[in-house]
Formats: structure tokens, C-alpha cells, sequence
């Protein structure tokens, strides 16, 4: 009556395989709880890993009076906490420390987070063999596993790579921000790279809608907006990170744009031809030279004058974020 699994003697290898794979299952689905929620996420692997091997339990048996097996469940949860504790402090894999070759990397991505929906990919030899090497460093800093890839840190840097093989490689890791920024002031650096940051130079915007500066709309045909679009394009441009975004007095601009490419929200259809529309933030600080220039001399200057002043917005007050 026991022969689930085929023959009798096969019944406990089918047992502890699946009870095996649903808890790794459970452990790899939950695993984005790790450091945030650890007792969450604690609670969940076990409940998975009880409900699957006292299920097995009840399915080869045929009966629901399992629970005096409870010896077999904890041999089986030491066995699977001592594996996945070997993966943690290993690497035994590789995972966690391989880093590709230079000669292997098509492009490479480095960010803490981004706006837009790809990561700011970069063909640049200079910057790539620079993220390759903080990469090497990442891995050697703290012989970073599992368990430490976990770890709270201020911020998180991300790596992604293209491989010339055509594979796809994301790394995630823990840094303090002194770290971060010092990592992003070197990447902005390279025109290319801060183009793929940047939101205001996303390729799919076709058309400004409209330019909103802090409290102040911009009430402009497209010409102007471009205009000052582009102002703002050379202002990110010509400044460094920490002018960018490490404070300064400054507001967030929204710049509402249509686009027929990949977008977020279908408004109308002309000629049969769906348009959609997006928006997007560029942090306008005190250094946005051109910009303001660009506020002063189309009778704005009262806009100017408040960001760089630090005036109230709402019941916010416009200074460093």
C-alpha cells in the first residue's frame, strides 16, 4: 500500500526529494526577504519545508497521522540548513565571485538605481575595465557570499553585464554611500554612460507635452520647451555627480512627454496609430547655469530666482534632499 513512488524501497528517496526541492523552491522564492524581513522569511521556509515533507509523509502512507515521524523531519532540516549554509560561506559555485573577463564583456551596466526601463549599458573600454576591477573588489572586500550579499549597507550597487556570448550577468551588492558615491562620481565621468542615466535623454521621447519647474508651469510651445529641455541636457552634461546629485539647493522638474514606442499609458490613437505618455523628474539644482539663463531670458526669472533661493514649495522647503 506504500509503493507511491513505484517499489518500496524508492518511497523514501521520493520523499526527501521533493520535500528537498519544494523548500529550495520556497527558499529561492522568498529569498528577496532575506535582509529586510529575516523572520519572515525564516517562517516561510519552514512552513514550506513542513507542509511538503509531512504531505509526502501522508501521501506514502495514506493516512493523515504522520506527526510521530517528526525525527525523520528534523534530519531532514539539518541536512538542508548545513547545504545551504556549505553555498553561503563556499561560493562552492562560483556565483557569488565570478567576475567575467574584460575580453568576454560586449557592455556593462553600474547603478544604484535608475529611471528608466533598461540599466545604463556602456560600451566604454575605460569605464568598463574600471567597473570590472570594483567588481573584483566587491568580491575580495569581505569574500562576499550569500549570507553577507544580505547584509544591511546604506545603499546597494548593482552590476549587470552583456556578454559577448550573449549571456546576461547581474550582480547586487552592499556599500556604504561613501562608497557609492565615489563609485558614481568616476562612472559620470563618461558622457556616454551618464546619456544612459539620465532620463531627459531617454531616445523614446517624441514630444514635450509640458515642463513643470517646482510650483511653476511652463507655458510654452514646443519649440521653447525643447529649448529648455535642451538647456537642462546641457546643464547634466557639463556638471559632475556630486553637483548633480549629492544636495545643493534645487526642485525636482516633471517633464510629460508622447511617445509611440514602449511606454506606460495609451491616451489616443491618431490615425490609427496608438500615442502613449510618460512622464519623468530631472532634480534641477543651483548649478543648472544654462537652465536658469534659459528661465531669465523667457521671462521666468521669477522661477530662477525661488529655486535658488530655497523658497518654500507647498510646505517643502526647496533645499538639499
Amino acid at each position: 500500500g506504500e509503493e507511491v513512488a513505484g517499489f518500496k524501497v524508492l518511497n523514501p528517496v521520493f520523499k526527501y526529494f521533493i520535500a528537498f526541492l519544494g523548500t529550495l523552491s520556497a527558499f529561492a522564492l522568498f529569498s528577496q526577504f532575506m535582509g529586510e524581513k529575516p523572520v519572515l522569511f525564516t517562517f516561510m521556509v519552514v512552513l514550506a519545508s513542513i507542509i511538503f515533507y509531512f504531505g509526502c509523509e501522508m501521501l506514502l502512507k495514506k493516512t493523515v497521522k504522520v506527526w510521530k515521524s517528526y525525527k525523520g523531519y528534523l534530519a531532514f532540516g539539518g541536512v538542508f540548513t548545513v547545504f545551504i549554509l556549505f553555498l553561503a560561506l563556499t561560493s562552492v559555485f562560483g556565483y557569488e565571485t565570478y567576475v567575467p573577463e574584460f575580453e568576454d564583456v560586449e557592455e556593462v551596466a553600474i547603478y544604484n538605481y535608475y529611471y528608466q526601463s533598461e540599466e545604463p549599458f556602456t560600451g566604454n573600454e575605460e569605464l568598463s575595465k574600471y567597473i570590472i576591477e570594483l567588481h573584483k573588489w566587491l568580491v575580495k572586500k569581505e569574500n562576499r557570499s550569500i549570507l553577507n550579499h544580505y547584509d544591511y549597507q546604506d545603499t546597494r550597487i548593482h552590476i549587470t553585464y552583456k556578454l559577448k556570448d550573449g549571456r546576461i550577468i547581474t550582480r547586487r551588492y552592499g556599500v556604504d554611500n561613501k562608497t557609492k558615491d565615489e563609485v558614481m562620481t568616476k562612472a559620470y565621468k563618461y558622457e556616454d554612460y551618464k546619456r544612459a542615466c539620465e532620463a531627459v535623454f531617454d531616445e523614446r521621447i517624441e514630444k514635450i507635452n509640458s515642463v513643470d519647474i517646482g510650483k511653476y508651469e511652463i507655458v510654452e510651445n514646443e519649440e521653447k520647451l525643447n529649448e529648455l529641455i535642451d538647456a537642462m541636457k546641457m546643464d547634466i552634461l557639463e556638471l559632475d555627480y556630486d553637483k548633480l546629485h549629492l544636495g545643493g539647493k534645487g526642485v525636482h522638474a516633471s517633464i510629460r512627454f508622447i511617445t509611440d514606442k514602449e511606454t506606460r499609458t495609451m491616451v489616443a490613437v491618431d490615425s490609427g496609430v496608438p500615442l502613449y505618455t510618460g512622464w519623468m523628474e530631472v532634480y534641477v539644482t543651483e548649478h543648472f547655469n544654462n537652465t536658469f539663463n534659459w528661465l531669465k531670458e523667457n521671462e521666468y526669472e521669477h522661477v530662477a530666482e525661488d529655486v535658488l533661493s530655497g523658497v518654500y514649495h507647498g510646505d517643502k522647503v526647496l533645499t538639499s534632499w
